[in-house]
């Protein structure tokens, strides 16, 4: 259960942390892509460390080194409910989830590789591209592609670009202007920043905050390349048209690459252009300042709303009021009482007594969980029976009632019986 608190708390502490890093450029009109781009790569970062960058809160725990739990069902109803384990349940559909985003990831990357195979190659480039990949001293393959209506860029070590058809018969501006995007992703290995970001997705598929993000950082990815082209091509006025004129051709969305247009990007992309705002550096510097500030802020309410929990260093549980009676059998001075931890094999439960539930807790539909800590003797009895949380009175009288009548194959040490020290979760529900 522990390990479901945490990962909800870590939910918690990425949704806080990622609405930071998406309103915070905004609230502070931090124009620039490239430093927006920068500081949501670093908060996306910081998300994925932030179970390494804070403290995590200690739980107490008792110094037994084994737990025993049962589950008592009160009768408020003739049919009985089944047990749901809520937590397996969940982890078991986030599991599910991430197993099916990685197979959509394996997909993208065939369906990649099949329009490779399948495309021509450009054996000889027009006089303008070929210029502009000696400028930008890069050299991928152009292949045309029949499977494709918008240029593609991918791979890493060998880069390929796709590009349809259409690219063969346009004007030479519009032209180079979509070679010199493809080859600007190139030259600063995009790809590898989009697989890599889609492996984020894939493992926190569930995460809508965390994948608005990313969707963010493409965004701004996309307006630092179109700054970039359209200051080599010198003419912003002649990019927007390429971008206008492929934007009205179907553009798939899922291939795992980055994309020349993508619909509800384009609007943003082209007012930044037209606008060519500009910040003054003494501006830019203030506002990434009060921008960090905020997200150090957003990063320390998050860890203390939502703190990560660990076990503290086992501590021997205090004398409780609630003490069974020590019987003639029980441990004398002289005896010691090991833990799993110190090398004693842990007891194993042969038959036990159900506690039952009182009348006055089923009227009162009362439900919890009873938690008591007990020696199992070397003769497989319970022993020294202390309640470390309390229920209910008659219901924790009837905990200890029935843990005496439960046996044991004792614990041993060196093949020899020992006393252990254990503790039982005895769980009460109304059915």
């Amino acid at each position: 259960m522990a390990g479901f608190d945490n990962l909800l708390s870590y939910f918690l502490q990425v949704a806080m942390l990622a609405a930071a890093g998406l309103l915070l450029p905004r609230l502070l009109r931090l124009r620039s892509p490239r430093t927006v781009h920068g500081y949501l790569q670093s908060v996306l970062v910081l998300c994925l460390l932030l179970p390494l960058v804070q403290p995590w809160k200690e739980v107490a725990q008792t110094a037994a080194g084994v737990s025993f739990r049962t589950v008592i069902q009160g009768r408020a109803s003739a049919a009985p409910v089944p047990h749901v384990d809520w937590t397996v349940v969940a982890l078991a559909v986030l599991a599910v989830g991430v197993i099916l985003r990685f197979c959509w990831l394996a997909v993208g990357l065939w369906r990649l590789r099949s329009y490779r195979r399948r495309a021509h190659p450009i054996e000889e480039l027009p006089q303008g591209v070929t210029g502009l990949q000696a400028d930008l001293k890069v050299s991928p393959q152009f292949f045309v592609s029949d499977d494709i209506s918008g240029p593609v860029t991918f791979g890493l070590f060998r880069p390929v670009v796709l590009v349809p058809k259409a690219f063969l018969t346009m004007d030479t501006e519009s032209r180079n202007a979509l070679a010199c995007h493809e080859l600007w992703h190139v030259r600063r290995r995009d790809w590898a920043h989009t697989v890599a970001e889609e492996v984020v997705r894939s493992l926190f598929w569930f995460h809508p905050p965390l994948a608005w993000l990313i969707d963010r950082i493409r965004v701004t990815r996309e307006q630092i390349v179109d700054g970039l082209v359209a200051g080599r091509t010198g003419s912003r006025r002649l990019y927007v048209q390429a971008l206008l004129s492929m934007a009205s051709l179907p553009v798939r969305a899922d291939l795992l690459a980055p994309s020349f247009v993508r619909k509800h990007h384009l609007k943003e992309r082209v007012a930044l252009l037209l606008k060519e705002s500009s910040m003054s550096k003494r501006r830019l510097t203030i506002t990434l300042a009060a921008a960090g500030l905020g997200t150090v802020i957003a990063v320390i309410l998050a860890v203390w709303y939502f703190p990560l929990l660990r076990p503290a260093a086992p501590q021997e549980p205090a004398h409780s009021a609630n003490q069974d009676v020590a019987a003639p059998n029980a441990s004398t001075p002289q005896e010691r009482v090991y833990r799993v931890s110190e090398g004693a094999s842990a007891p194993k439960l042969l038959h036990k007594i159900e506690p039952t539930y009182t009348q006055d807790a089923r009227n009162r539909k009362m439900q919890g969980t009873v938690v008591l800590r007990i020696e199992v003797s070397p003769k497989g009895e319970a022993e020294n029976i202390q309640v470390l949380r309390s229920l209910d009175p008659g219901l924790d009288a009837n905990a200890i009632a029935a843990l005496k009548q439960w046996k044991f194959q004792a614990g041993t040490k060196d093949n020899k019986p020992v006393r252990v020290a254990a503790t039982v979760e005895i769980n009460f529900r109304i059915s």
